[in-house]
């Protein structure tokens, strides 16, 4: 399974946040026009409004994957600092970031994957389905059920973790009890939240696939 193409949008982004995104755009190879920020940082474009409406700037389609990726408590993302219950800073709540990203110039996306601390614990994604409706065509939304971390696997951390050098490595953290206790994180699906959108898309040989979900949840 594949997406088109990758879009990044970087919200209030601090030295941990521009570390991370820049692990994600260096292993897909994001090129500029499709790497956004807000407010603007590293070299990436600034969104601003109708910015995905101007002549040559990719905007995406159903076929195609953004990922958010900023601080987030399971009410709000692009916050100062993730908390599962109390952030600091306000950031966006769901029906805020479905009205910036309109705002923004984007009308529909296949999949919203969102990169920040506890989003998948609370209802945020869906509200911000329900707050999509009529705004904004999005066919699924993901997101981290506990605090996450990002970092690029070198050669060494593949003799622990596995994988292929240079991909990024997700982790992310239990909340409470005797596994939380000793440090495992969270596994498969149990790391995170997947939610059906308002746009019927489906990716054959994935999780996104209408009639499995439907069948057996998330």
């Amino acid at each position: 399974m594949k997406w088109g193409n990758l879009f990044l949008i970087k919200l209030c982004p601090d030295k941990v946040i521009n570390e991370s995104a820049e692990v994600y755009r260096e292993w897909e190879q994001v090129p500029d026009a499709r790497k956004w920020s807000d407010p603007a940082a590293d070299g990436w474009q600034e969104l601003y409004r109708g910015c995905f409406n101007q002549s040559g700037i990719p905007r995406p389609t159903l076929a195609d994957k953004l990922m958010i990726i900023a601080h987030g408590s399971t009410t709000h993302v692009g916050v100062e600092s993730s908390a599962l219950e109390t952030p600091g800073g306000q950031g966006f709540d769901a029906h805020e970031l479905v009205d910036w990203l309109v705002r923004w110039g984007i009308t529909e996306v296949g999949l919203i994957s969102f990169k920040c601390c506890y989003v998948g614990a609370g209802h945020f994604l869906e509200d911000f389905v329900r707050h999509s409706a009529q705004k904004l065509r999005v066919g699924w939304v993901k997101g981290y059920k506990g605090v996450a971390s990002t970092i690029k696997r070198d050669w060494i951390d593949t003799k622990f973790i596995g994988g292929v050098v240079g991909k990024p490595y997700e982790s992310i953290g239990r909340e409470g009890g005797v596994l939380a206790g000793v440090g495992l994180p969270l596994y498969g699906n149990d790391r995170f939240k997947i939610v059906p959108g308002n746009a019927a898309v489906d990716k054959l040989n994935s999780r996104y696939l209408l009639a499995q979900f439907r069948e057996t949840g998330d």
